[in-house]
């Protein structure tokens, strides 16, 4: 290689550096659905290469300080846990509520059916549990018991179940969804139409040079969209008389645009008052927001935490509310 090419370089890295950045900026801000495949990577992941990258130019080492200060500031607009994690505000680490009548939603994938990564809800004294990839009826059932005793109550379905303490009628779907249930809750004397879900997972590829990838990623984000949409039209038309809780695992991470169906019309419990570190997947090392409960108007969200797990590949999401008066 020629002097000359490499004193050029570090600035041939810093250029292709600030291409990486103006194109996920616009990724990030926009999320149209043809980018939907670099939108699927965690914002966090995108940033650490960024900063690799633009390291490689450090002989330039003004620019390379300038560039690495711009992804600093992706990060810090785009990665939630940043903000989540500086927010002040009770952090739910045990037993312990937000407030004496607060109502505590656990949310919880069961990494398989995994009745031991079920049982660890019990260490949060949850008013309504929801799970995902839900362990079989009799399972949930003996939760119910352990949880609520003669009280205990449940809706389990193929993929989710709701445990509740006393009233619960379950919703019944005419098709018998596999990635949904709905129950009316009375739980503390307040109504609540509750809901559990799991949408279809992303497609586990990222190999973006690949146009096929490409359209899969982007043919994964519509489908999980107009799944949710199918939720929540029928959320809608039994709603009942209680405000609606609709959480569980939505296979999309922050921002993604297959949410729109239920970010309209409701609010997300941790973008509210979340505190803490707010990835739920992979367990060991968190770095997608996948697991969400959604409130309606109504609902106060008095804190939001996310709790590490020992029997799921998900970490646990613990959310205290109350209906507004």
């Amino acid at each position: 290689m020629r002097l000359g090419s490499i004193r050029r370089w570090p600035d041939s890295v810093l250029v292709v550096s600030l291409a990486m950045l103006a194109w996920l900026g616009f990724v990030f801000a926009a999320r149209p659905d043809f980018a939907a495949a670099e939108a699927m990577a965690p914002s966090a992941a995108w940033l650490l290469i960024g900063l690799g990258v633009t390291a490689a130019g450090f002989r330039n080492r003004r620019a390379c300080a300038f560039v690495a200060l711009l992804w600093l500031l992706f990060g810090a607009v785009t990665v939630e846990g940043f903000r989540s994690s500086l927010r002040p505000g009770f952090r739910i680490a045990g037993k312990e509520r937000a407030a004496a009548d607060a109502v505590r939603v656990v949310s919880l994938n069961c990494a398989g059916g995994s009745e031991a990564a079920a049982r660890e809800v019990e260490q949060y004294r949850p008013d309504i549990v929801l799970l995902q990839e839900t362990p079989v009826r009799a399972t949930v059932g003996r939760l119910a018991t352990r949880l609520f005793g003669r009280e205990g109550a449940f809706w389990c379905g193929l993929d989710a179940s709701i445990i509740a303490r006393g009233y619960l009628r379950p919703v019944q779907h005419p098709r018998r969804s596999s990635n949904f249930v709905m129950a009316a809750l009375r739980v503390r004397g307040v109504p609540f139409g509750v809901v559990s879900l799991r949408l279809q997972p992303p497609v586990a590829r990222m190999d973006l040079w690949n146009p096929e990838c490409r359209r899969a990623q982007t043919a994964s984000r519509r489908s999980r969209r107009k799944e949710l949409a199918e939720v929540m039209g029928f959320v809608g038309s039994h709603s009942g008389e209680g405000p609606v809780l609709v959480g569980g695992d939505f296979n999309a991470v922050a921002g993604d645009p297959a949410l729109e169906p239920i970010t309209a019309p409701m609010r997300d419990s941790f973008d509210e008052a979340g505190r803490g570190w707010c990835d739920t997947a992979v367990n060991d090392l968190p770095f997608a927001r996948i697991d969400r409960l959604f409130v309606e108007r109504g609902v106060e969200v008095l804190a939001s935490s996310v709790r590490r797990t020992s029997n799921s590949d998900h970490r646990m999401l613990v959310v205290d509310i109350r209906a507004r008066r």
